[in-house]
């Protein structure tokens, strides 16, 4: 692939790992009422404005990206089989959400194992899912 069609693809990576993520965060786990419950708590006052913690959205974007980045260099070229599927997206969610909330476990002395947990489960299934639209989209081409 050229550069253009590896950013093209990084793209539709990001849209499709976008939609899952954030779908399972509202609609399934609710993460964001919990998240923001908590961290109304930790975080100075100045980011909290009507009981809603402010999120800056580029930054959110870019994680995002980040993580679409990842499963194109790390995981597209390893989906050619439904255990293969399961078992590269296991590891690098670990790799990723792991490092994530295991960090905010260590530095947060507040942080509840229980979010973390929660985190790192919707992790799993937002990147095991879009790794199973990624093998399907392998399969038709």
């Amino acid at each position: 692939m050229s550069i253009d069609k590896n950013f093209y693809f990084i793209l539709i990576i990001f849209v499709i790992y976008l939609a899952i993520d954030y779908n399972l965060i509202v609609n399934v786990f609710g993460l964001n009422k919990n998240w923001n419950n908590f961290l109304i708590n930790i975080v100075p006052q100045e980011y909290v404005t009507e009981g809603q913690v402010k999120f800056n959205v580029i930054f959110g974007l870019l994680g995002w990206l980040s993580v679409a980045i990842g499963i194109y260099y790390f995981l597209y070229e390893k989906l050619d089989s439904v255990l293969n599927v399961l078992f590269y997206s296991l590891i690098f969610t670990i790799v990723v959400y792991g490092t994530f909330d295991m960090t905010l476990l260590a530095i947060l002395p507040n942080y509840p194992y229980q979010l973390a947990l929660l985190d790192m489960l919707n992790g799993l299934l937002s990147i095991t899912m879009t790794s199973f639209v990624l093998y399907i989209i392998k399969k038709i081409n």
